[in-house]
Parts: C-alpha cells; structure tokens; sequence
C-alpha cells in the first residue's frame, strides 16, 4: 500500500471535524440547512449565504462558515457576545438586532418589533420575545416587552421562526404559516 501524505492530511482533517446534526428544508429556492450550535445559537445555510443566529462563545465554531448575516435576539451573553462576532463575521457581514444590543454591538442595524428587512434571498421580520411571568423578582421580568426580537426568516417561501428568550406570549400563539419553530 502506498502512503500519500496529502491524502492522509485530509483524511486527518476531516476526522478531527466535529460531526454536527444538520437539518435540511426544501424551498421553492432550493436547500435550507440548518446546523444547531449552542442553545440558541445556530447557523442557516441557503443559497450561498450564511446567517449566524445569537453566535455564543460556550458553541464551536471550528469549521463553520463565516456569516454573510447575524440576527442577535436579546442583551444577555448566551445570545450576545461581542467577542464571538469577529470570529464568524467576514468583510460585510451585516448584525441585525434590538436597539438595547445595538448600544453594545456598535456596528449593528437596529430592528424593532414589527420590522421587515431584506439580505439577499432572506427576508427577516422582527417580532417581540418577552416574559409575562418568569423574572428575577415580583414585578421584574428576565425579559421585558419590546427590548428583544424573535425572528421569522423567510427563504424559498419557507417561514422558519426563532423565538427567542420568551414565554408563550400572545403574539407567538398569532403567528401564522410558520413552517418550521425554534423555541
């Protein structure tokens, strides 16, 4: 048996990747692949773009592409970590998010609730994550209404729905023709 190096380094590089679950959704646009990283954070691949959703320093990245675009939902470290955005943004990587990430995250567009932007094949609609109950104290939420954004992303006319740090609130139990749900 002959040995080539080169094919045994590839063969060593692809063994070390880590095997991740990658599920797939049929568009009219073609292929929607979404890989799960770290509880919220995950990536959307779909005709040649990436889409980093909360990118979170405790997922690994190693292998993954960098994003074309990056949707952070709220201001708590497991969906914003500013150190993390370097290390999946390339050159003119768009950051949509909540005006309160929008004070730490400098280069982010700021999405309101209700919002409705377009990046290449992807449209994305802000829509409100909020408690209704569950807080830090009586009369104190973890999560207030209008400070984070769920997101529906559009592709292919598929409707994916990231909801974010929320609770069944009443706008989520509204939402309509949402064909695949990340709660």
């Amino acid at each position: 048996m002959k040995i080539v190096p080169g094919l045994l380094l590839v063969a060593a590089v692809a063994y070390g990747q880590p095997k991740r679950p990658v599920q797939e959704f049929e568009t009219s646009a073609g292929v929607v692949k979404i890989t799960p990283i770290q509880h919220a954070s995950l990536m959307i691949e779909a005709g040649g773009q990436v889409v980093h959703i909360d990118p979170c320093s405790s997922g690994n990245y190693d292998g993954l592409p960098p994003a074309d675009l990056i949707l952070i939902t709220d201001i708590h470290g497991d969906h914003m970590d500013p150190k993390m955005l370097p290390k999946v943004s390339k050159a003119g990587t768009m950051v949509l998010a909540p005006a309160a990430v929008a004070e730490t995250v400098k280069n982010a567009t700021v999405m309101h609730n209700g919002e409705t932007k377009t990046a290449g094949l992807f449209t994305i609609e802000a829509v409100p994550m909020y408690n209704l109950k569950r807080g830090p104290s009586p009369g104190k939420f973890f999560h207030d209404k209008g400070r984070g954004n769920g997101y529906i992303v559009t592709y292919g006319g598929k409707c994916f729905y990231f909801s974010g740090d929320t609770e069944g609130i009443p706008e989520m139990r509204g939402l309509k023709n949402i064909d695949v749900a990340f709660v």
